[in-house]
């Protein structure tokens, strides 16, 4: 515009709004371990032409979030050496991005963390798996998004999301022991974290990664 400034209103590529709808699927547990996605069976779910749909199948193929096949693409299938290699790094980002949240946490922050629990301690009540899965989801985004560090978060958020097929696995089981020990461990570390006492609150973390790692080798022993 001539005399001031012109802005222009950018849209997502319709390849990443692809790519974080079937993210959103897979992180839901929407897709069991032996479902296979196709590039043909997406489009016309959503009414598109393959090609954005094949770029989103792509990018996810080259986070870890999906593998492709011979007929079509799915979840990886992880070795037990590829868990303890991940979950190692995840223990080493999460604990780092705990520190942080120590450092800087807010009351707002504190009070939403709490509302995330509750919302946790709610589905066990009811004893619905796939709502404690997506509480358990949003609780995850939060402390990701509270550290303040953009690419802390972007590194986190990818390593956590390769182990989404074990979380719900291990979070959806008829035994609400594990969904209950996870909701106790996220109360006590929010406490820490309002605290701002970090040592406390990374002990508490590791413990609960410690506990998902096993958890994890374990069903992937029985898949494979």
């Amino acid at each position: 515009m001539k005399g001031g400034k012109s802005s222009v209103i950018r849209k997502p590529r319709l390849s990443n709004q692809i790519y974080e709808l079937i993210r959103s699927d897979l992180r839901s547990g929407n897709y069991a371990a032996d479902a296979r996605l196709t590039e043909p069976d997406i489009a016309e779910e959503l009414q598109t032409s393959r090609t954005p749909v094949r770029e989103a199948l792509f990018q996810l193929v080259n986070n870890g979030l999906l593998c492709e096949y011979p007929r079509g693409y799915g979840l990886p299938k992880l070795s037990k050496q590829d868990i303890l290699q991940m979950m190692e790094l995840r223990m080493a980002l999460e604990n780092l991005l705990i520190g942080k949240l120590c450092q800087n946490i807010t009351e707002a922050s504190v009070k939403q963390l709490r509302s995330a629990v509750a919302s946790e301690r709610k589905a066990i009540n009811k004893n619905d798996s796939a709502q404690f899965i997506s509480a358990n989801n949003v609780f995850r985004d939060m402390l990701y998004n509270f550290s303040g560090n953009r690419y802390l978060k972007e590194s986190t958020e990818l390593y956590s999301d390769r182990m989404q097929i074990f979380r719900v696995l291990s979070l959806s089981s008829k035994d609400k022991d594990n969904r209950k020990f996870v909701t106790d461990s996220h109360e006590r570390l929010v406490n820490a974290i309002a605290e701002k006492n970090e040592n406390l609150a990374i002990s508490i973390h590791t413990k609960m990664l410690e506990s998902a790692t096993k958890a994890y080798v374990s069903l992937a022993e029985v898949s494979r």
